[in-house]
């Protein structure tokens, strides 16, 4: 599992508390988590290109050289490889793939600000392919618990509120991420 998974996992379960609680995502939260989804793209971007900057010293010096052992000595590139699967630029392309189909669900009253939000940072720390299949198994999870309210011929919860979102991304998130739906 992924440093990113973690965080974007404590992120969705703060979001599904205030989500439950109050019907409401804050933007500290989302805006916090967009923040550092693209912080770490960054720093994977930066990793390899020191990686390819030391490869480019060790060409030209031979690799024997005192400054490829100081590069060496201060980043260990393949320690990047735990922090975050996603570069900057699939960390953008997620960011706006999850946030449009949202905002179109968004104008129709499907979902709230929050999670249109929530859904551009699920983007953000997984990129597109596995943002698109978070959204679509908590989508899913969605109908089915709106499903079972109505069968049980209950208010689908809270029917004049709406159904708290964040929890459906959340267990979508820990299906992808656990690799429960590979």
């Amino acid at each position: 599992m992924y440093f990113s998974s973690i965080l974007l996992f404590t992120v969705l379960l703060l979001a599904s508390v205030t989500d439950v609680r109050n019907r409401k995502i804050p933007n500290w939260l989302t805006y916090g988590g967009l923040l550092l989804a693209f912080l770490l793209a960054v720093h994977a971007d930066w990793a390899v290109f020191e990686k390819n900057l030391m490869n480019t010293i060790k060409n030209s010096f031979g690799g024997d050289s005192l400054l490829v052992e100081q590069f060496e000595a201060m980043n260990d590139p393949e320690a990047v490889a735990i922090v975050t699967p996603v570069n900057t630029t699939k960390a953008i392309c997620g960011c706006v793939a999850l946030a449009i189909p949202l905002l179109l669900l968004f104008t129709c009253g499907g979902v709230g600000g929050g999670d249109v939000k929530l859904g551009a940072c699920i983007g953000a720390f997984a990129g597109l392919e596995s943002g698109l299949s978070i959204l679509f198994f908590g989508h899913l999870l969605a109908g089915l618990f709106a499903l079972l309210c109505i069968i049980r011929n209950r208010r689908s919860a809270g029917s004049a509120t709406g159904i708290p979102m964040a929890v459906f991304y959340s267990l979508g998130t820990l299906a992808v991420t656990s690799g429960v739906l590979r």
